[in-house]
């Protein structure tokens, strides 16, 4: 007997953008997502975050809890992912952004893999395991985070 598709929750920040303003009737609010859909969303979702900058600088940051006001990574473009301790530290500014406003992933890892060749930003893999109706689901996601992202919390 064939499995029943399982539909998910469309996420609250894909609720709130209008992805095409020149479309007059858009989803259903409660619309779902097929789980191919779900995961193309989170990879979306991650882009948008992993290209935001928080302005608020890093000693500031650690002496309170985060939240909207300082959304996105810190700027980085003072390391140097050449060296091991800067590389760790990216990865740690981005790990922590993650674990702060993507709450759907628990167990992140974040892995610097390469500079772009254009020296403009970094090739990262994140895995994780996705929270899906009570099932971890182990995902990996590589991304390219830009070293001038949208300047977000802050501004």
């Amino acid at each position: 007997m064939a499995e029943t598709p399982r539909y998910y929750a469309r996420p609250l920040f894909s609720r709130l953008v209008d992805e095409d303003p020149r479309v007059v009737a858009e989803p259903r609010p409660g619309s779902a997502l097929t789980r191919a859909q779900l995961l193309a969303q989170l990879a979306e979702d991650l882009d948008r975050l992993l290209n935001t900058r928080c302005r608020i600088p890093s000693r500031l940051l650690r002496r309170w809890p985060r939240g909207v006001s300082d959304y996105g990574v810190e700027d980085f473009t003072h390391l140097y992912v050449g060296r091991e301790d800067d590389r760790r530290e990216v990865e740690r500014m981005i790990r922590q952004a993650i674990t702060t406003f993507e709450t759907r992933l628990r167990s992140v890892r974040v892995h610097v893999e390469a500079p772009l060749p254009d020296g403009q930003g970094l090739q990262v893999r994140i895995d994780g395991v996705l929270l899906l109706d009570r099932r971890r689901q182990p995902v990996s996601f590589p991304l390219t985070v830009r070293s001038r992202a949208s300047a977000g919390g802050g501004s």
